[in-house]
């Protein structure tokens, strides 16, 4: 019984090959233009985020420093922070 199944739906696939290959090839041709847009995208994305925090931690930075430059020498000296003319 199962060869009488199989027979006719092996036949028939070595027969639609040709078809079947074409399909296939379109099939990969437009996943790969779907895909080469999508990494595109994707990457853009990516680098907008990577470029925006890389702003804000240098806009971080540049506060801390402000916040540092403008403790009293007194204060500094009781945090352990060394001064900018060398004296703790």
């Amino acid at each position: 019984m199962k060869r009488v199944i199989l027979f006719p739906m092996k036949l028939v696939w070595r027969i639609l090959g040709p078809v079947r290959r074409a399909l296939v090839r379109e099939v990969e041709t437009w996943l790969d233009r779907y895909l080469a847009q999508t990494t595109l995208a994707v990457t853009d994305e990516a680098n907008m985020t990577l470029d925006f925090a890389a702003g804000e931690l240098a806009r971080m930075q540049e506060q801390v420093r402000a916040i540092r430059d403008s403790l009293p020498d007194r204060h500094a000296a009781a945090l352990g922070v060394v001064g900018t003319d060398g004296a703790a």
